[in-house]
């Protein structure tokens, strides 16, 4: 065997090895193939790579400008929502969901939410209880209220699924006809859904098999009529059967997961309600706070469905 040279003192090779040095904690944001400090913008199809705008080629294709990858591959543009989630577990982002509501600012959002809850509270109250003049009128309002918070809550889908890292702002206060189209945008996909189940709970009982059944296949279609509502902005497009069953059966995971999290959290909404309702002086105010809270982790789990798996649904 022949001998094995050893390097000369003082060479690289020989020299004594350097101490690691730790640099702060990478960003795990996914990057540029060739540029690792520098956001992707395409992605390519046939290679699956990620790519900035210096590593893709420019082209005019009879009037259509294309970008193309190395390997020959026409580039897809990515979004920035897009760019930010391609690599992330979808239960990383169901658990950030909690802390989503506290982002930017969402702590003065949520005292508003709070306050328009509590106030729709009362006057609900008030119009069971007093005269048929001021009662409707509370009513009134109270309908208003809820339709305003109920705008905002799907403004939370529509801009989770569009990427937001925040919580939007406040819709137009003072359109009370928008805010009533943000009821309708919440109650009518909640009634076609859960309809069925109350229609065999008058007819059978609540208790009955088929009712439960029909309350569970409400829980499976609701998150998914919403997400697809958001995303083609269109509240028939959620309301479709076909549409809603073929995207659940291309994510059945993560779908399952998001879904299971969302019923969790309604159930909670009654237990919080009861529970803060015994506290005397602010369990009004507690109830509400907790209440309005939930409903935007809520909403923002269906926004992740859409976010994230935007590409997997039946957006035909």
């Amino acid at each position: 065997m022949g001998s094995v040279t050893q390097p000369a003192q003082g060479s690289p090779a020989s020299a004594a090895p350097q101490s690691r040095v730790i640099g702060p904690k990478r960003d795990p944001s996914p990057c540029c193939a060739h540029h690792p400090h520098v956001a992707p913008t395409n992605c390519c199809p046939r290679c699956g790579s990620l790519l900035c705008d210096a590593c893709v080629t420019v082209r005019d294709v009879r009037g259509v400008v294309i970008e193309v990858c190395a390997c020959g591959g026409v580039c897809e543009p990515l979004s920035a929502a897009e760019a930010g989630v391609a690599q992330e577990p979808f239960a990383r982002h169901l658990a950030a969901a909690f802390s989503y509501p506290f982002a930017g600012q969402g702590r003065y959002l949520l005292a508003g939410g709070t306050a328009a809850v509590a106030v729709a509270q009362t006057l609900l109250t008030m119009g069971m209880s007093v005269g048929p003049i001021f009662g409707c009128t509370a009513l009134l309002l109270s309908v208003i209220l809820l339709g305003y918070v109920a705008d905002y809550l799907m403004d939370v889908v529509v801009s989770t699924t569009r990427g937001g890292a925040e919580p939007p702002d406040w819709p137009d206060f003072f359109d009370p006809i928008g805010s009533l189209q943000g009821l309708g945008r919440l109650l009518v996909p909640a009634a076609v859904c859960f309809g069925p189940a109350y229609a065999a709970g008058r007819l059978f009982g609540s208790a009955s098999i088929a009712c439960w059944l029909l309350v569970l296949g409400g829980l499976l279609c609701f998150p998914m009529s919403l997400a697809l509502s958001a995303l083609l902005w269109s509240l028939l497009a959620g309301l479709s059967p076909r549409r809603v069953f073929r995207s659940i059966a291309r994510l059945p995971r993560d779908y399952f997961a998001a879904c299971g999290l969302f019923t969790v959290l309604l159930a909670l909404l009654p237990c919080v309600l009861v529970g803060t309702g015994a506290v005397p002086w602010v369990g009004g105010l507690l109830g509400a706070s907790a209440a309005f809270y939930l409903l935007i982790v809520s909403m923002r789990v269906i926004g992740l469905i859409g976010l994230v798996h935007a590409r997997d649904l039946d957006l035909s």
